[in-house]
């Protein structure tokens, strides 16, 4: 129901049953967009016909995208970091937070651009409610953003912007440890406002642990931290792509993916083995409880993005080079979508690109950066590839 998505729309693409429904449905488009049934050849421009671009940034300036999101309106809101003026005369600071709120037609509806002299923001994610209240985290390593010093050599930050764009509070989150730094990654948002953020941190946030570690906090919808928890399994332990999303009744899932057994709390130490493993909290109190995980003997299977549809069944989409039927031989990585129940149980793992690398200089790699699901339980996805996956699936 809520994820890391990004909305997006895609037209022009084959018939579903040409290609094999890009794996059991990895990609399904309406029936009233499937006139062209070659994906690489149209007679017809309407579909496919680029609408409008919109370049943001400063002359002689260096300035990043970090979240693109589309509200149920049609608003879109974009969310960056600039070293120049973008939506100010001139920079704040060394790197400022930048932020835009555009109609469909791309006309500006607001925009912000907030720092603070010789401090660098580094912004990492957005989101926005139901209210079109914007939520954004980051991090940054020096004081003078914050009323308080920083407790750490880099705090985290969630800033709550009001839907006309004024800025209305911003928080400031870290573990009490000089040489620790957090990094959030994913910033989300339930039905009630608490906003929930994922990221890695190397001090003892959440918990007692030094060292690579990841974290999951919940924020009210006043900004007020309400509860932390560290996930960590051992110092050699590298845990990678956290990201969450919540169910009808608000249990957070969080997934991501480690040279670890996560259902024992146990490293792993054969190298480059990665294993796919997924967390259940609950919203009230943060208790963690196991509720999957996908391993492959001397394989890795990477996460990289996890939705829940109306039925309480969770996806995760990211990448492996495991043979789930696919016929991979640990040449290529290929994009891997699995789906449990409610009740964690494996239904099913499908995956999608070239399986086999004959040039072990140039291996494919497939991969699932964002997903979402339907009423009708159809999933939607949306990655990259250096392969060619339609002439794989013909």
């Amino acid at each position: 129901l809520f994820s890391n998505c990004l909305p997006t729309n895609v037209f022009g693409i084959a018939a579903p049953e040409n290609i094999d429904y890009w794996i059991h449905f990895l990609l399904k488009i309406p029936d009233f967009l499937l006139q062209n049934n070659d994906p690489l050849h149209s007679d017809s421009q309407s579909d496919s016909r680029l609408d409008w671009t919109l370049l943001i940034g400063a002359e002689n300036a260096q300035t990043a995208s970090k979240g693109i999101y589309v509200d149920q309106n049609g608003f879109i809101y974009v969310v960056g970091e600039t070293n120049g003026g973008v939506y100010n005369p001139r920079p704040i600071g060394m790197k400022d937070l930048i932020l835009g709120k555009y109609d469909s037609h791309k006309n500006t509806i607001w925009t912000q651009q907030i720092g603070a002299i010789d401090v660098a923001l580094n912004v990492s994610a957005m989101t926005v409610d139901h209210n079109g209240n914007v939520y954004v985290t980051g991090s940054t390593g020096n004081d003078g953003f914050f009323p308080n010093p920083l407790r750490s050599s880099e705090d985290m930050f969630v800033i709550k912007f009001n839907s006309d764009g004024t800025r209305d509070w911003t928080t400031q989150a870290g573990p009490q440890e000089k040489e620790s730094r957090t990094t959030p990654t994913s910033i989300y948002i339930d039905t009630s406002g608490n906003i929930f953020v994922v990221g890695f941190s190397s001090g003892p946030f959440g918990g007692p642990e030094l060292g690579a570690n990841g974290f999951i906090a919940k924020f009210d919808p006043q900004g007020n931290q309400t509860w932390v928890r560290q996930l960590f399994i051992s110092r050699h332990t590298q845990i990678s792509t956290l990201c969450a999303a919540f169910d009808r009744v608000q249990n957070t899932y969080v997934t991501g993916s480690g040279n670890a057994n996560f259902e024992t709390n146990t490293e792993i130490n054969d190298f480059g083995v990665k294993n796919l493993f997924i967390f259940k909290y609950d919203n009230d109190n943060g208790n963690k409880q196991f509720f999957a995980q996908l391993s492959f003997p001397s394989r890795s299977i990477e996460s990289n993005t996890i939705t829940v549809d109306t039925l309480g069944n969770v996806f995760v989409g990211g990448n492996s080079n495991a043979d789930f039927g696919s016929g991979a031989d640990r040449t290529s990585h290929l994009a891997t979508l699995v789906k449990y129940n409610s009740l964690g149980v494996l239904q099913w793992i499908q995956q999608l690109g070239p399986a086999q690398s004959q040039d072990p200089q140039n291996n494919y790699h497939t991969t699932i950066s964002s997903l979402d699901t339907d009423t009708e339980g159809n999933v939607y996805s949306i990655g990259s590839t250096n392969g060619n996956i339609l002439k794989v699936h013909e």
